[in-house]
């Protein structure tokens, strides 16, 4: 399994592990409070839709490359 880790800001990260091929857990912690999707590959391809718009393109080179 693959992980990134990265720490947006003082309070604020974002992990995400890979369990397969199409298969990803992504941890959200903003402010004190942790959430936890299991995403696919499509989805986190456009995370913006969890409110993290930076540090994208690492994401995707350290996960996403085939």
């Amino acid at each position: 399994m693959k992980s990134v880790n990265i720490q947006l800001d003082h309070n604020n990260s974002i992990e995400i592990t890979q369990i397969d091929d199409t298969l990803f857990e992504v941890r959200l912690s903003m402010d004190g409070s942790i959430s936890m999707y299991y995403m696919t590959r499509a989805q986190l391809e456009n995370l913006e839709q969890l409110g993290v718009d930076s540090r994208i393109e690492m994401i995707r080179a350290g996960l996403l490359h085939e």
